[in-house]
């Protein structure tokens, strides 16, 4: 090929990449477009979402003593209030959470697109970062979309840093760390995120990194200290000692290089590390820079999934700073001159992206899906009373029935080690054999993760109750849905 025409045909190859790249945000806006007024979970703990936006909307804490009736997640509560005051405007329901993560998502693909045209990356260099962002869709369990905290920490997290890192003075620390306080209090894990930023930017502007992180701490010792003050002390409980009181998963100090991410974003990774030597070599902040970005979002998936209960969903953190560097690698490798980068740099972003393809129409809810949970909840109607379904929450209510608020936020606090805090736990599980033994309820429809203590002495099995299939790739089709009713009294052992 005439040297000539290879940079002319590099060119061609990017925007090749940008056309691949439109193909998976179209993809991916189809799909969340067509599943957002899915009236059924699209992942099983979306309900317990919904039940604290409701409490939020009462006017009741997020941050109480566990029970049966209800267990908060051991999340930040900056989600919550956001889908709250949405819900103002399209009532309580799957909606007001899905839009909010939906719009966090598109935002996030649009704050990658500013900003590698900050960096002076080319249109399709800038179009590509943002679509390889959205090719990860699958990757991360198809989690973009759902009404989980998850997209709307990953935007904030990411706004926050473009304002910190492009702007200075006095008002834009100040907005850069209002900015990653509100992402700290959607998850807290973000800290994980911000302190390689900032350590690295000690380096580059010292005063303008303790303006924002003198800022960014003191803000969140307040609000920390407020919700502890609101809450009676569970606030801290839940939001700072749940978590490390569960084990690590070792399998998962390598699995997550050798099963989630060089399988499947392996070139990804490659581009990231080439893209940090390069500017590490031809401008050595910017290379500080963005090598402590990628370890940031990097950390904060490893350190998700290391810990027990750590979904695929952790891995958007990761695909995030990747999808943003890829971008750059596309923007500034392929200036390099030497060793054809401007040919191979695109063939290996495209590759990428056409690595993680997907069929989009096996991710739409279905018609059938529809029907199915329908005579789900004609099911639960019919019953007497409420019923006891641990698993499953929100969509009881449709039917008059109670939504205990349970779900994973329990298993959290059963298999948890508490050591002192122990009694918290067995108050709970006494609890729950307390309601089990007096027949407290219509029915009860174990679910296979919850414990129920001798529920099939006091309830015997009546039917199986499908429940619709959920859409979250890998998602929780495990779960028993066997309807059991009371046992009557005089045939109890």
């Amino acid at each position: 090929m005439s040297p000539a025409l290879t940079p002319r045909v590099g060119e061609r190859l990017q925007w090749l990449c940008a056309y691949i790249a439109l193909w998976m945000i179209g993809s991916f806006m189809f799909v969340a477009a067509s599943s957002l007024a899915y009236p059924f979970h699209l992942e099983w703990m979306e309900g317990q979402s919904i039940d604290i936006i409701q409490r939020v909307r009462e006017g009741l804490p997020i941050y109480v003593k566990p029970s049966i009736d209800y267990v908060p997640f051991l999340y930040t509560p900056y989600y919550y209030y956001v889908a709250a005051f949405v819900s103002f405007f399209t009532g309580v329901d799957f909606l007001p959470g899905r839009l909010v993560s939906f719009a966090a998502a598109l935002g996030t693909g649009a704050i990658i697109y500013k900003w590698l045209r900050r960096e002076e990356c080319a249109v399709p260099a800038a179009i590509a970062g943002a679509g390889a962002y959205y090719a990860t869709y699958i990757i991360s369990g198809r989690w973009l979309d759902v009404a989980r905290v998850d997209s709307l920490f990953v935007c904030l997290s990411l706004l926050g840093l473009y304002v910190f890192y492009h702007f200075r003075g006095m008002a834009n620390a100040l907005l850069a760390a209002a900015i990653l306080c509100a992402a700290y209090f959607t998850k807290q894990t973000a800290i994980v995120i911000f302190a390689p930023a900032l350590a690295v930017m000690l380096l580059i502007d010292a005063r303008h990194a303790l303006l924002t992180a003198a800022t960014l701490l003191s803000s969140i010792a307040l609000f920390s200290l407020i919700g502890d003050w609101q809450s009676d002390g569970w606030f801290t409980f839940y939001v700072y000692q749940l978590a490390p009181m569960h084990w690590i998963l070792k399998e998962h100090i390598l699995h997550f290089w050798t099963r989630d991410m060089f399988p499947r974003l392996g070139i990804m990774l490659l581009l990231t590390v080439c893209t940090v030597a390069y500017f590490l070599y031809s401008e050595r902040r910017k290379g500080l820079w963005y090598g402590a970005l990628a370890a940031g979002f990097i950390a904060c998936s490893y350190a998700g999934r290391l810990k027990w209960g750590g979904f695929i969903n952790v891995l958007m953190p990761a695909c995030c700073g990747l999808a943003l560097l890829t971008g750059l690698s596309l923007g500034y490798l392929t200036r390099i001159k030497r060793y054809h980068c401007y040919l191979a740099i695109p063939l290996l972003v495209g590759a990428q992206l056409l690595w993680l393809a997907y069929n989009p129409m096996r991710y739409i809810p279905t018609q059938a899906a529809i029907d199915k949970g329908n005579r789900f909840l004609e099911e639960i109607g019919k019953v007497e009373g409420d019923v006891f379904m641990p698993e499953v929450q929100f969509v009881q209510t449709r039917v008059g029935k109670k939504s205990y608020s349970m779900n994973m936020a329990a298993l959290d606090i059963i298999v948890a080690h508490m050591g002192k805090k122990d009694y918290i736990k067995q108050e709970l599980l006494a609890e729950i054999r307390s309601a089990i033994a007096s027949q407290r309820f219509g029915a009860v429809m174990p679910g296979g993760v919850i414990p129920l203590p001798d529920v099939k002495r006091y309830y015997q099995f009546y039917k199986r109750v499908p429940y619709p299939k959920e859409y979250i790739y890998l998602g929780s089709e495990f779960l028993k849905r066997d309807l059991m009713l009371p046992i009557a009294k005089e045939q109890i052992p």
